[in-house]
């Protein structure tokens, strides 16, 4: 199989190819999360695709683990990639007084949504989202700034990305037609 990450290596992928990979990624991360699972690691590297390029599978649930798990949160995945509450020693900037009413034990699938943009901003940029490594995506590159999808798109990855969890989307669904909507062209 064809690893996914060599395709957005090489280059941007256009909106609508993006977009169709992105569709399978989310509807089986959506089954996952609908049967208690959270793979805690989604990532460019993490996506296999078929010979024909025209089917995608997530792999490698080693990490992954059931959203009922009692106990704390353990640092798992790609710093680039992961979400901040799977790194509880890592310095995210002020206190988010919100995020402190959050039970540290929960995993949900918010963890695996903040990846899934991250994983995003690499398939449409071309490069990892490095310079947001623990942060909020607030900006896209130069080069995707005139595309008339790039503000809505950006609004969708920021609010994917968000420090806090409980204000990111709650739902892979939520995401994908967020994302889908923002990508339309205007009317």
């Amino acid at each position: 199989r064809v690893l996914f990450r060599s395709l957005s290596r090489q280059r941007a992928l256009p909106i609508d190819q993006a977009l169709f990979y992105l569709e399978q990624v989310s509807s089986g991360l959506a089954n996952a999360h609908a049967s208690g699972v959270i793979h805690r690691d989604i990532k460019p590297q993490n996506l296999l695709m078929s010979a024909d390029k025209r089917i995608v599978k997530i792999a490698d649930f080693g990490v992954a683990r059931l959203e009922a798990t009692e106990g704390a949160i353990t640092r798992v995945g790609t710093n680039i990639y992961a979400a901040p509450e799977h790194n509880p020693l890592v310095q995210t900037g002020p206190l988010d007084t919100g995020a402190l009413h959050i039970r540290a034990a929960q995993l949900t699938p918010a963890a695996d949504i903040y990846s899934l943009a991250k994983t995003t901003y690499t398939l449409l940029a071309g490069e990892s989202p490095r310079k947001f490594a623990q942060h909020p995506i607030r900006d896209l590159p130069q080069a995707l700034q005139g595309n008339y999808w790039a503000t809505p798109i950006l609004g969708v990855l920021e609010k994917a990305t968000l420090t806090n969890p409980q204000k990111r989307y709650q739902t892979v669904q939520e995401f994908w037609d967020d994302l889908a909507e923002a990508a339309l062209p205007p009317t």
